[in-house]
């Protein structure tokens, strides 16, 4: 997988992180993980990497930093696994625009 590719998911799981951060301290921010997360798919896919591959690596990322958080982080963890569900949703809304 390209590195560019692997490095545009890394920085925006890195953002997505910091949002949940802010969502510990009392913040709304279920809108900007959403706009993140379609950002990233979207520089992702103009590079080239396509949609499945591309979900799959940032769902993996996020995957990944789940399973270091503590249980007791219970809003940053919510706020990772809804990254993750959101570029599932927005992968399966691309494949049924295309059939």
């Amino acid at each position: 997988m390209c590195t560019n590719a692997q490095s545009i998911a890394g920085h925006h799981v890195l953002i997505i992180e910091r949002l949940g951060e802010m969502s510990e301290q009392g913040e709304q921010v279920e809108h900007l993980v959403r706009a993140t997360i379609r950002n990233c798919l979207t520089a992702m896919q103009t590079m080239g990497v396509d949609a499945g591959e591309a979900v799959e690596m940032i769902c993996r990322m996020l995957e990944s930093e789940l399973a270091l958080l503590p249980q007791d982080r219970q809003r940053l963890r919510n706020v990772l696994a809804s990254a993750q569900v959101h570029a599932e949703y927005l992968l399966l809304t691309e494949q049924r625009a295309m059939h």
